[in-house]
């Protein structure tokens, strides 16, 4: 074996000092390697559930780990940021400027033009806080420093300006409707979510929340025909009857023809996004679901996890462990991975490791 880049002498001259550098770069290897940070989408399980990576770049990077870590265990540290912006804010943000930029110039904008196409939707719907320089004039908040909730409603109002003053092409209208069903799935559930709460977390009114909620939850359409549809019944449940977290934001056909006569399952089998909006409503009003609408629930669920159906569950899973997967000492990995051993020549026969 040759290590590039040192003295030749060096493997018979000082072994000690050969030992101690192969020691050191052995450790560094190992703590490298036990610090994988990767986004992971959950599903869950009768008992238990898996973490799936996000992306193929996130499902290379485990990949990887795993074939180092062999059949050992690893500690799993899950990091969720429920008080931040998520990162799909910041995505669905760029992506909203980006096709405000087309729609407007027929052409994908420079990272330069997309910036100016943000700086200036901030100006028009961003919070706004006192100029330090000029305390008689104020300044727009940028996205690095919103809240949560601030952010929600920036996006809202990009969103509304989309739908409501912009003619779309096909490839457009499904574009805007793939960020609007994931930013609805993101935003619309939980105590304290920007569709239902004020920024100090008290429920809206019924006109606040339909002043914010100005288009339909399900097409994200507004036709001039918007509804309120109650989620628990009126007649079941009279006491949450102006809860606006029991309310769905639907168009007149979307209410009457499709979830009074059609039923819910019709409603969410083509808008799956206000499944946990639904699931959500029952959960606050502390009733489970009704038994026809539970297996309605179990069989959207199921249509959508299709893409993880042939992967392990609980009851099978055994660990993924290649057979040989190595016997070379830690530092000798180490050194290959960083390209620093010549592989054509033959291998040093000598007892330092």
């Amino acid at each position: 074996m040759t290590v590039r880049g040192a003295p030749q002498n060096c493997l018979g001259g000082n072994l000690a000092d050969v030992c101690l550098i192969l020691f050191r770069l052995g450790f560094f290897f190992e703590d490298y390697m036990s610090n994988v940070i990767f986004k992971a989408k959950a599903r869950q399980f009768q008992n238990g559930c898996l973490l799936l990576p996000a992306t193929e770049k996130d499902k290379q990077l485990l990949n990887s780990f795993c074939e180092t870590l062999g059949n050992r265990y690893a500690t799993v540290t899950a990091n969720f940021a429920k008080n931040n912006k998520s990162y799909d804010q910041v995505k669905t943000v760029w992506a909203l400027c980006t096709l405000l930029y087309q729609i407007n110039y027929d052409r994908i904008p420079t990272e330069v033009e997309r910036k100016r196409m943000y700086l200036s939707l901030l100006e028009d719907f961003a919070p706004r806080e006192p100029d330090l320089l000029h305390p008689e004039k104020t300044v727009p908040i940028h996205l690095s420093r919103m809240s949560k909730m601030e952010a929600a409603q920036f996006i809202n109002a990009i969103f509304n300006l989309i739908i409501e003053n912009c003619d779309l092409t096909d490839k457009q209208q499904v574009s805007v409707r793939e960020l609007f069903t994931e930013f609805k799935r993101e935003t619309s559930t939980g105590v304290g979510n920007p569709c239902d709460y004020d920024e100090e977390g008290n429920l809206l009114s019924i006109d606040e929340w339909c002043e914010r909620n100005n288009v339909s939850m399900a097409s994200g359409v507004n036709d001039g025909t918007l509804e309120i549809a109650h989620i628990i019944t009126k007649s079941a449940h009279p006491e949450y009857r102006d809860c606006v977290w029991n309310f769905l934001r639907l168009t007149h056909y979307e209410h009457l023809e499709i979830q009074h006569r059609k039923g819910w399952k019709e409603l969410l089998s083509i808008y799956p996004h206000l499944i946990p909006r639904v699931k959500a409503a029952y959960d606050m009003a502390h009733e489970l679901y009704p038994f026809t609408m539970k297996e309605e629930f179990n069989a959207l669920e199921e249509e959508q996890k299709e893409e993880v159906k042939e992967g392990p569950t609980f009851n099978n899973m055994e660990p993924v462990v290649k057979e040989n997967l190595t016997t070379e000492p830690l530092a000798v990995q180490a050194l290959k991975a960083a390209g620093l051993v010549n592989e054509d020549e033959q291998p040093y026969q000598g007892d330092i490791f």
